[in-house]
């Protein structure tokens, strides 16, 4: 059983964050998977039919809130549990950070003497409510996608719900997105516009850089002088947009996610599309031009039994291009984790994986266990031993080595 205590289990991202999916439902966190959209909750909780500032204070927001406050844990957030299981950092570390609460032992000291302190009191004796107002937001401005990645799933992909229907196994609409409702997108666009103090947007999808409504939102927010923020998106590297990235250079802070799984053919085996491994190297080159001090670049991969094989050749290749990599291991489906690999081929890779740490402390000498930003570039090294030992960790926790 899992130990049970506040340090393991408090987070702040029920205070401070809104996150909105392809559909529209609203959700606690991009760090679980997505259980409303198709409940009865759907309707409720969705952005259709409730304003973000209703919904912040509702119900659910408020019980998820004691919930942390109770150190109950979330089956849901098994996500950043495993990652820090695997010595890995997690949104839930990387938020606390935010409101300087500490993880470890210094977290009870830090917790008490946080500026958060005062917006915990205030839930504890008002049944859950906050008396803030959400100053980040995560939204998904669709499904609509060029690829049919094979650890994906018709909420976040347009190809692989076409794909599903044409052979009967899917009777829903091929296109989910929320933003097709006029009144909904104006509240959103009038709610950011009337945040105080935004700190940041981070938009997902489907394929954001194929979508109208990205577009459409990041000239907004010029248009609008909002640029002192935080912008974060991910793209699968299959488009290289110049005028987009012209303007996304505008923000105070852009944070650009890139996803692939390994520099080899393999990757198009895993993330499958009308587009090769070639076409995203040489977008990525060609993005990584944007780079600066306000432009950061990453390599997004999601670890699975099909890609984990090859992961010494994703990390060599950060290296080599010098931008960082950032992994979330893969949770769902589950049939792809990669506890599933055979004993003996997670033992070869075990093997595998600490003879490749072995020769990187020997050339690099890195061994630091402090947490630092792995997005910056100067920290690449620090970034690709810790994303190495996650694997590791992960090999040897699934299979008791």
């Amino acid at each position: 059983m899992r130990e049970i205590s506040l340090e393991k289990v408090f987070c702040t991202v029920p205070w401070y964050e809104i996150h909105i999916n392809a559909d529209g439902t609203y959700h606690t966190c991009a760090a679980q998977p997505n259980t409303i959209s198709g409940t009865p909750d759907a309707e409720i909780f969705n952005i259709d039919n409730m304003p973000i500032e209703e919904y912040f204070n509702d119900r659910k927001m408020c019980n998820v809130r004691i919930a942390k406050l109770d150190g109950v844990p979330e089956p849901l957030c098994e996500l950043c549990y495993g990652e820090e299981d695997s010595n890995n950092y997690s949104k839930r570390q990387r938020e606390l950070l935010k409101s300087v609460i500490f993880a470890g032992k210094n977290f009870q000291r830090s917790y008490e003497q946080s500026p958060f302190a005062k917006h915990a009191a205030y839930t504890k004796e008002n049944q859950g409510k906050t008396n803030i107002t959400p100053i980040s937001y995560h939204v998904s401005l669709g499904n609509e996608c060029n690829l049919a990645c094979k650890m994906c799933d018709l909420t976040s992909s347009s190809k692989i719900a076409a794909n599903l229907k044409s052979q009967g196994l899917y009777h829903g609409p091929v296109k989910i997105n929320w933003t097709k409702n006029e009144k909904a997108w104006a509240s959103f666009l009038s709610t950011l516009k009337n945040t105080k103090n935004l700190k940041a947007l981070h938009v997902i999808g489907g394929e954001p850089f194929i979508m109208p409504r990205f577009v459409e939102l990041v000239n907004w927010f010029i248009d609008n002088n909002i640029t002192d923020m935080y912008f974060g998106t991910t793209t699968n590297g299959t488009v290289f947009n110049k005028k987009l990235l012209d303007t996304l250079s505008k923000f105070k802070h852009l944070d650009l996610g890139i996803s692939i799984e390994t520099p080899s053919e393999l990757n198009d085996k895993i993330r499958v599309g009308n587009f090769k491994v070639d076409t995203i190297l040489e977008n990525i080159k060609k993005i990584k031009e944007y780079r600066s001090d306000n432009f950061f670049i990453t390599l997004r991969t999601v670890p699975s039994l099909l890609s984990v094989a090859e992961y010494d050749k994703m990390i060599d290749y950060s290296i080599e291009i010098d931008l960082p990599i950032m992994s979330n291991m893969l949770s769902n489906p589950e049939y792809l984790r990669i506890g599933n690999l055979a004993p003996d081929i997670k033992k070869t890779l075990y093997n595998k994986f600490t003879d490749w740490i072995a020769k990187f402390d020997e050339k690099y000498g890195i061994k630091s266990d402090i947490m630092f930003n792995d997005r910056d570039p100067t920290q690449i090294l620090h970034t690709s031993r810790k994303e190495m030992m996650s694997i590791i960790n992960s090999l040897r926790t699934e299979d008791g080595l």
